[in-house]
């Protein structure tokens, strides 16, 4: 299992590299969502966001986020929240997916 991790802050993004061993570039987030889910991808994608508007959430997921967790939020609660993903999604085939200079395999 492949895990994306898209944060600007970098305090965060290297917490969360540690906690799950992976990292990716900051771009914007909605629109990785749309290209991924544009390619009818079954990619499971969990979105962090700082905003506490609820329309920040409501856009990820309809943009194609599986999960929406708003910072600052619990280890415990991500940690459950990944393992939920991977419960949910455990049958998506692993792609290639280009979006910019980014490509994600």
């Amino acid at each position: 299992m492949r895990i994306l991790i898209a944060e600007d802050e970098v305090q965060l993004a290297e917490g969360l590299k540690y906690l799950l061993d992976t990292m990716m570039p900051g771009v914007n987030v909605i629109k990785v969502l749309e290209t991924i889910r544009s390619e009818r991808s079954g990619i499971p994608v969990m979105m962090l966001t700082a905003k506490a508007e609820i329309e920040e959430r409501v856009a990820g997921l309809g943009a194609g986020a599986d999960e929406c967790l708003p910072k600052p939020f619990s280890t415990r609660e991500f940690i459950a929240r990944v393992r939920a993903l991977v419960r949910r999604n455990d049958n998506y085939t692993d792609r290639i997916l280009s979006f910019g200079n980014i490509r994600l395999d």
